[in-house]
């Protein structure tokens, strides 16, 4: 393609704002718990032409299941039409609820195989895993769209213990605490669905300057990833 989707992540309405809506990005990926919440500031993304996905937790357990069901049925009744999906289970959450589905980091896209079950399985676009090279990203099978994260510190780990309440002594969730590594590079941890605690590398990758490389390398979209940063 001749042009590069721009796509933005964001992990809480908070990040929202009438300036970034006004930059009428293409998609805008935002946590399906955050949607009720960012309802408002939504429809002046949907107004300007932005695209919302749902994005959905990366671990739903069996417990949790009807819980983010109901959630996905809520975003889908204020025209939310796409989720995000980490894992290959939810495709057929997103499909129950009558969404279309994308494929995240999750699903370590490593090769054209993967690449081309990915199409089999419906998905409308997929994220190359982050550990590979441009030249790597320029030789898998493009059979749907191919994203890659431009912008953004890459997840290092989620954790199942709440992290942020054992530092704090109290839940803080909403503030998220740091770790520093013994070199003193800072690692955000926020709070991911339930109680599970999202680890942000230190360093934020930036490739939005290499847009030309990108697109000869067939990428289609590319995806600034907002982590610990204000709106």
């Amino acid at each position: 393609s001749n042009s590069l989707s721009m796509c933005v992540e964001v992990l809480s309405a908070r990040q929202l704002s009438e300036e970034l809506a006004e930059l009428k990005p293409d998609y805008l990926y935002i946590p399906v718990t955050e949607i009720s919440e960012a309802a408002e500031m939504l429809e002046r993304f949907a107004a300007a032409g932005t695209a919302i996905a749902a994005v959905l937790p990366r671990v739903i357990e069996d417990s949790e299941l009807t819980r983010v069901a109901e959630m996905l049925n809520r975003a889908r009744a204020i025209g939310v039409t796409q989720a995000l999906v980490g894992n290959i289970g939810h495709v057929a959450l997103a499909r129950v609820a009558g969404m279309e589905a994308r494929g995240d980091y999750g699903l370590n896209i490593f090769n054209s195989y993967a690449a081309a079950a990915t199409a089999g399985a419906g998905l409308l676009s997929v994220t190359a895993s982050f550990e590979l090279k441009l030249e790597q990203i320029k030789q898998l099978s493009k059979a749907v769209d191919v994203e890659i994260i431009g912008y953004g510190r890459l997840p290092v780990m989620l954790t199942e213990r709440c992290i942020i309440k054992a530092s704090a002594r109290r839940c803080v969730c909403e503030n998220g605490i740091k770790l520093s590594d013994e070199h003193g590079r800072v690692m955000p941890i926020v709070r991911e669905y339930v109680c599970r605690n999202a680890v942000y590398g230190p360093e934020k990758v930036y490739m939005a300057d290499r847009r030309q490389e990108l697109m000869n390398a067939g990428i289609s979209r590319l995806r600034l990833l907002f982590t610990n940063e204000g709106a």
